[in-house]
């Protein structure tokens, strides 16, 4: 998704556990204060934020990767 000037909403369901990975120009990032307790920032270097949305724990997110 893109704007030149302008919002986007991005509408997720509340099972979605996964990353995200955000960037903007200018202008900011907004969440949902339904989202932001649920979420972890895992960095966020010039225009990029990445993070996780959900239990990261539970989600076993990069167990794959562990056990090679």
């Amino acid at each position: 998704m893109a704007t030149r000037n302008g919002n986007i909403r991005l509408g997720l369901p509340r099972s979605f556990v996964g990353t995200i990975t955000t960037r903007t120009l200018e202008g900011t990032v907004q969440y949902s204060s339904n989202v932001t307790p649920h979420m972890a920032v895992f960095s966020e270097m010039k225009s990029v934020r990445k993070a996780f949305l959900g239990n990261y724990d539970r989600s076993q997110y990069g167990a794959l990767y562990l056990h090679q």
